[in-house]
């Protein structure tokens, strides 16, 4: 069997060579297509980086809808917090070298948090980086949760532990998983 962190090592490859140059407005219909979100929820996103699917459309298209959206934000030791974000605001580098809101921003309470990840398997598991930010936000979260990724970073059952939480539902650019 596969290790995780070598899992993790080829799924991140496999991703760094897909190029899909119209799946940010293919992955947003799915999205807004697939998922119902109550007037003015509270939507936690991402700031993509890397070969992360691109949420940035999704993102605004959310704001215009009525909806905050915050960004996860490194604090402490093991420990993330989600930050108001606007398209205005200024963001800082967290130690992973990821643009986040500043804390002069609120933090907020998501009703819906949506996930990146290196893979997915067909049980809603999602092979995550390994730091087990969001494993920890996900325990107590009472919220959907939502993982986007392309249709290619589909992977094989993914071993996981009692703290890998399931996901509610995972869209990709052509395909809707729950």
């Amino acid at each position: 069997m596969t290790s995780k962190s070598e899992l993790r090592r080829i799924a991140r490859a496999n991703r760094d060579e897909i190029t899909l140059p119209n799946a940010a407005h293919l992955l947003c219909e799915k999205f807004l297509h697939n998922v119902e979100i109550p007037k003015n929820s509270i939507i936690a996103s991402y700031f993509p980086i890397n070969s992360e699917i691109d949420v940035s459309f999704l993102n605004c298209v959310l704001l215009d809808a009525g909806h905050k959206i915050c960004l996860p934000c490194i604090v402490g030791d093991g420990e993330m917090v989600f930050r108001e974000w606007l398209p205005s605001y200024e963001m800082l580098e967290s130690k992973y070298k990821i643009p986040e809101p500043s804390n002069k921003y609120p933090e907020l309470q998501p009703d819906i948090i949506i996930i990146p990840m290196l893979g997915f398997d067909d049980s809603l598991h999602r092979l995550g980086y390994g730091g087990g930010y969001y494993d920890r936000i996900l325990q107590n979260f009472t919220g959907k949760k939502i993982g986007v990724a392309y249709l290619a970073q589909r992977l094989a059952p993914i071993p996981h532990e009692k703290n890998d939480i399931a996901l509610d539902k995972i869209i990709t650019e052509s395909e809707v998983y729950s």
